[in-house]
């Protein structure tokens, strides 16, 4: 276990702060957390919660400004030799973690939902469907490169395994 830990806080929903299960990031922090991560032999523990997006332009622009918040974050916690611990309420949040980390990892999802969609399929425009698809590399090059300073380039070397997920439509099986 590691003896220092940056929690980050991102309590959005498609980019919107505090909505829905955007809720839930302060709702963990609050009951247990600390004392859990104590408890666990951790010593050092930093908080950062990520500011609101509101100025930026619909679902999609907050949603990359998340992630390019998330990925800061991520990537300064770790250049401090810090744990990043990331409470999030989006599951595209992952991809901010992801390019946060700077380096090539393995992914272990743990979710009911694949969040594989692209957006040629998602026709109701739910963005936040995308992230293991982002991931991979089949999300389509815009969503990879809209933030320029965000390294989101799939990797050979690294492997996507999924957990729990049961909500999977016949044709991404």
């Amino acid at each position: 276990m590691p003896t220092s830990v940056t929690v980050i806080i991102a309590p959005f929903h498609a980019g919107a702060y505090c909505e829905r299960v955007g809720k839930g990031p302060h709702r963990i922090a609050e009951t247990g957390l600390i004392d859990a991560l104590y408890s666990a032999g951790v010593q050092d523990i930093d908080f950062v919660e990520l500011d609101r997006v509101d100025d930026f332009e619909g679902e999609i622009g907050r949603s990359f400004e998340v992630k390019r918040r998330i990925a800061i974050a991520v990537n300064e916690a770790v250049a401090g030799n810090r744990f990043p611990l990331v409470l999030a309420g989006n599951c595209n949040a992952t991809v901010g973690v992801y390019a946060g980390l700077g380096q090539d990892c393995d992914v272990v999802w743990f979710d009911a939902h694949p969040d594989f969609n692209t957006p040629d399929e998602v026709t109701g425009g739910y963005f936040d469907g995308m992230g293991v698809a982002t991931l991979a590399g089949t999300a389509g090059k815009d969503l990879r490169v809209a933030s320029p300073d965000l390294d989101l380039s799939p990797s050979a070397n690294s492997s996507i395994v999924a957990f729990g997920t049961s909500r999977v439509v016949s044709a991404k099986r």
